[in-house]
């Protein structure tokens, strides 16, 4: 692996862990989970960081273009998430440190659940992603994981068009500039402004079909505009 971790206990701990996850009964993987929290815990703060950039770095950010969008990472149990991760990332996200809030927006379903029931988690994903962007506006992946959400929801609150919008008209007006703004510069510009102008006509009520076949067009390129945002490896 080309980024180890430094610390020796947890990384026997994390090894430990790993294999119960992958081969073992209930009861060992239960165990290797409170072997890996308790190792952690342990350690000081710069090693509990650590760890947690570690983690972030081998199993998010080394996800395939197509798995921007994630809300999980592999080998991630809601124990160890809250135990560990929470804090460390909220800490890391108020000290405006690189990728920390992009992180968050990853493991954003973990957020709403760490509590044990599901509660919407403040700021939201799309809140969280536009935080990371404006720290960093090089980063493609947060900027493709907001174009694939933005998009989304486009797809979602125009789909029983002509009949009906299902959301607030300004909300789609913000949503087109949005849009129109994080492709700007991008080989998808052109199309950006084309499928803006055709969303905000939506919202003003113009409904017919030239306009309708530009707004499905924008949001059934979902997948390949995020895709084509990522660097190449």
């Amino acid at each position: 692996m080309a980024d180890e971790l430094a610390n020796a206990e947890i990384e026997s701990a994390w090894a430990l862990y790993v294999a119960a996850e992958a081969h073992g009964a209930r009861s060992e993987k239960t165990d290797a989970l409170r072997r890996l929290v308790a190792s952690v815990q342990s350690q000081d703060r710069s090693a509990q960081v650590a760890f947690v950039e570690w983690y972030c770095r081998n199993h998010l950010d080394s996800r395939d273009r197509g798995e921007g969008e994630i809300s999980a990472g592999p080998w991630m149990r809601l124990p160890l998430f809250r135990e560990v991760f929470v804090d460390v990332l909220e800490t890391g996200r108020i000290q405006s440190r690189p990728n920390y809030a992009r992180w968050m927006a990853q493991l954003y379903a973990l957020l709403c659940r760490r509590n044990g029931s599901y509660l919407i988690y403040e700021p939201t994903r799309e809140a969280l992603l536009a935080e990371a962007l404006d720290l960093d506006p090089g980063d493609d992946r947060a900027r493709a994981m907001l174009v694939s959400a933005l998009l989304g929801r486009v797809e979602y609150v125009c789909h029983e068009l002509p009949h009906g919008l299902l959301c607030d008209t300004g909300r789609l007006i913000e949503d087109a500039d949005l849009l129109q703004s994080l492709l700007a510069g991008t080989v998808w510009h052109r199309l950006s402004l084309r499928g803006s102008a055709a969303l905000r006509l939506v919202a003003l009520g113009d409904w017919h079909d030239d306009v309708v076949g530009n707004v499905d067009e924008y949001a059934r390129l979902r997948w390949a505009i995020q895709d084509s945002l990522f660097p190449p490896r």
